[in-house]
């Protein structure tokens, strides 16, 4: 850098110093012209007009060529710096910013977090629930262990199932089939029960932080953990499996893989099954509900370290693309520190701003290039051909006093004032010539100073000083080495991170199953072993009731039976006939009497039977007896009728006459009209028995009559 702002000094005093410019080639023709007057008298007034004008152009010239040399200076060190800081240093740092903030980075990092974990959130949800449910129905013993009770039970009661999702042989769902099953819950679960399921609101495009994408996915999840336990919850049932909400989803379930609805399905194994794989989906979307907040959650997580380091390298990145580009005037922009334009401004102060060089030239004060400008008078008619007079300055007056003086005096005038003319030309343009030394020095000094003061001094024999370039440049070589060791070390922990993510969440997920099928077997023993005694219990109190029921009425049973059922009919029977029958007179008379002595229980026992058997068809149809069966009881009435007036007439006529006949008849149609079918069961034995020995009891009846009466 020293050697580049040497070589733009030796450029601007070169001119002055050594190499010979025609304004001085013009004062020395003018002096020697001055000492040839005498000889050149003549050709004096011809071609001193030129030779001012020709002065005049190159003053002009003159003026032009320091400002526009000026401007090249400023516009060299302007372009040395832009290829020395930003193109060289910090670019370089830009690029290494860049890398870090790009997809192979940070951004990377974050992109692929937001993407595989967040992204399969947004366009279906219910997709999730599906995959969730299709590894339970894989993985979860409980549930495998039930579904098989459940297919195995019912394919003993000839239920035919859907073969290609079911393994009838295997009591199982067909390898790669559970997706059905999940729908059909899913379905149910979404439909029926009203199971929020709403899609996450991600977008991979997001340049927020990735907490932002991650609650979106945690506020969906927390939506379905909330709607699914509060069903769950419903005071339907103090047990999970005979919920409706779980009664519902069995027949879904059971629906979607039997071929036809079987009235004898059973499914109370399916039912468990359903109540584990509802255990199991709550807790799966509860532990991603907390993986959810331990992976975003706090501020010193992982992630939140990357989040910070990523939005720390992308700040930076965006001060130093503004503090390089030249044409940065972007709103909101202070506080940048634009290269740039602070050079740019600097430069302006010390050699000014780019100019053509139109103006007035005067040498008062000219002790700098920045009062060398300030001298200066724009005026239009400096543009081009002047003419010497004051209004152009005060050397192109000088040197247009020659052509006044030329034109008007004589000639030893012209060439004593010629002379004295000579001297002051030489005067002023050595007042020019260390004006311009002093100021190249002053500029000299200004750029050192600049260099010492805003770049920094290269050789290192001073101290530097704070806020240079070099030692800008230095505290980034400073910061190189931690930067490296920072991304490197980000990169091994990023490395150390992905390898063991995927073993870590699967150790951490296998844990948690473990523990929730360790305490979900917990829990369904100490459900069983309390539902098993309380079964007991209930069936040892129904026992008890039905005891006391069953015998409270049988003291009073054993001594009405004793009196006038079965056993109270074979006392009476057993009564010691003392008659003797075997004299012929009053035989059928007598016969009557004795018959009608034991019928009597006979009847008592019948009827007793109809109202048993009719108490017992009411009880057990909980309706009123058929119409059939009322006018079988009826008709057996009309037998007990028409046997009762067989016998009083026997027993009051001792005959056999015409009216004996036609009550027999009577008799025997009323018995043939008494047919039991509607009563031919296990508890009408003795009504049917009976039934069928009348018949052929009155025909006996009838002939023994006939006999006694009608022979000769």
């Amino acid at each position: 850098m020293d050697e580049d702002v040497q070589r733009i000094i030796n450029e601007i005093t070169e001119g002055v110093t050594d190499k010979t410019y025609l304004i001085e080639e013009d004062a020395k023709t003018l002096t020697k012209k001055s000492e040839e007057l005498d000889d050149l008298i003549r050709s004096t007034k011809e071609k001193l007009g030129s030779l001012v004008q020709k002065t005049l152009n190159e003053v002009v010239i003159l003026d032009r060529a320091v400002k526009d040399c000026l401007n090249q200076v400023k516009g060299g060190l302007l372009m040395a710096f832009g290829e020395y800081v930003k193109k060289n240093l910090l670019s370089t740092i830009k690029g290494q910013i860049i890398q870090i903030t790009k997809t192979t980075g940070l951004e990377g990092v974050r992109q692929r977090l937001v993407e595989e974990y967040s992204g399969h959130f947004k366009n279906d949800f219910k997709q999730v629930v599906i995959g969730w449910i299709e590894e339970i129905l894989s993985d979860n013993m409980v549930v495998k262990d039930y579904f098989g009770q459940y297919v195995k039970m019912n394919k003993g009661l000839n239920v035919k199932f859907k073969e290609e999702y079911i393994d009838t042989e295997h009591d199982s769902i067909k390898v790669g089939e559970t997706e059905y099953v999940a729908n059909a819950i899913v379905n149910h679960l979404k439909t029926s029960v009203g199971i929020t399921m709403a899609e996450a609101k991600v977008s991979r495009d997001d340049k927020d932080k990735i907490h932002t994408n991650i609650k979106a996915v945690e506020d969906c999840i927390t939506a379905f953990v909330a709607t699914l336990d509060e069903k769950i919850k419903e005071k339907n049932s103090i047990f999970l499996d005979s919920s409706a909400l779980v009664i519902g989803l069995a027949n879904a379930i059971n629906t979607s893989v039997v071929r036809i609805t079987h009235k004898d399905i059973s499914a109370n194994f399916l039912r468990s099954a359903v109540a584990a794989i509802l255990a199991a989906l709550s807790g799966k979307a509860n532990q991603v509900l907390s993986e959810l907040e331990a992976f975003a959650g706090i501020e010193a997580s992982e992630i939140a370290k990357v989040d910070a380091a990523l939005g720390v390298a992308e700040s930076l990145n965006e001060n130093l693309r503004r503090a390089t580009n030249s044409k940065t005037k972007e709103a909101g922009a202070t506080g940048f520190y634009n290269v740039d334009e602070h050079v740019d401004t600097i430069l302006d102060a010390e050699i000014g701003e780019s100019d053509p060089g139109d103006g007035k030239v005067k040498l008062e004060g000219v002790l700098s290039f920045a009062r060398y400008r300030r001298s200066i008078t724009l005026d239009a008619k400096l543009k081009s051909n002047p003419t010497g007079t004051k209004e152009e300055g005060q050397l192109p007056e000088s040197i247009g006093a020659i052509k006044e003086e030329a034109a008007g005096i004589f000639i030893g005038h012209i060439t004593s004032g010629l002379t004295a003319l000579s001297d002051k030309i030489k005067q002023d343009l050595d007042t020019i010539t260390r004006a311009i030394t002093a100021s190249a020095n002053v500029v000299k000094d200004n750029l050192l100073k600049f260099r010492d003061d805003k770049i920094g001094n290269a050789a290192k024999y001073t101290a530097i000083k704070p806020n240079t370039l070099q030692k800008i440049h230095e505290n980034f070589e400073e910061l190189r080495d931690p930067v490296a060791k920072a991304l490197d070390g980000a990169t091994d922990l990023l490395d150390k991170f992905l390898a063991g993510a995927d073993k870590h969440y699967t150790q951490i997920i296998s844990d948690h199953v473990k523990k929730d099928i360790q305490k979900a077997t917990n829990k369904l023993t100490t459900h069983a072993r309390k539902r098993y005694v309380e079964s007991i219990k209930f069936l040892l109190t129904e026992f008890a009731r039905k005891v006391r029921t069953e015998l409270r009425d049988l003291p009073r049973e054993i001594d009405a039976d004793l009196k006038i059922g079965f056993k109270g009919f074979m006392k009476d029977f057993h009564v010691p006939l003392t008659n003797d029958l075997s004299s012929d007179d009053y035989t059928v008379h007598k016969l009557s009497y004795a018959f009608k002595l034991c019928f009597g229980p006979w009847q008592m026992l019948l009827e007793r039977e109809i109202d048993r058997v009719d108490k017992e068809e009411r009880k057990r149809k909980n309706r009123t007896p058929a119409v059939s069966e009322v006018t079988y009881t009826k008709r057996l009435k009309s037998v007990f009728g028409a046997l009762d007036e067989v016998l009083m007439h026997f027993t009051g006529k001792n005959g056999y006459d015409r009216d004996t006949h036609g009550k027999l008849d009577n008799l025997e149609a009323a018995i043939v009209g008494l047919k039991p079918q509607d009563f031919a069961k296990q508890n009408t034995g003795i009504l049917d028995s009976i039934a069928a020995q009348s018949l052929l009891a009155a025909a006996r009846v009838g002939r023994l009559a006939k006999i006694t009466y009608l022979q000769p």
